[in-house]
């Protein structure tokens, strides 16, 4: 998004990203700049009107790339959000949705903070994400937050 020559947004710019943090699609599409397929839309949504989504699908589809939209729009939209994302092998968290997540930083319209390899502090100690896999499911307690979203990705094997 163009700013201002005294690098403000413009009164036309703030409505829009206000537009697009109460909605994941909107979000997908005006601040990272990504288009979406039906399915896609119906995930984020789900995501942002119900306590649980759960998605069966076959490979390549779109899951991942999703639920990184989804991760990104969280901690946007809630300023005390919490993401916590797992996946059956550490290296999946890594290589599959984290680099996803990336990704989609990198083609961002605004910058985004800084990434760790599998961490994203977006305003602070109270509003991140993080990936990580575990065998023992105590270790994700202790995270407490307004607004927690647990992505299990690849859950047949979780």
């Amino acid at each position: 998004m163009k700013k201002k020559d005294n690098g403000e947004l413009t009164l036309l710019q703030k409505y829009r990203i206000r537009r697009a943090l109460k909605d994941p699609v909107l979000f997908a599409e005006q601040i990272l700049g990504v288009s979406l397929w039906e399915r896609e839309v119906e995930i984020l949504r789900s995501i942002k009107k119900q306590r649980r989504t759960a998605v069966k699908a076959c490979h390549g589809v779109g899951k991942t790339f999703t639920i990184a939209i989804a991760t990104l729009w969280w901690l946007a939209r809630h300023p005390e959000g919490i993401v916590l994302t797992t996946s059956p092998t550490q290296r999946q968290v890594r290589t599959q949705l984290w680099s996803e997540i990336h990704r989609l930083v990198k083609l961002a319209k605004v910058p985004f903070p800084k990434l760790k390899t599998t961490e994203l502090k977006f305003r602070g100690d109270n509003n991140f994400a993080m990936g990580f896999s575990t065998n023992q499911g105590e270790n994700f307690q202790g995270y407490h937050g307004k607004q927690v979203l647990i992505i299990c990705d690849e859950a047949p094997g979780i």
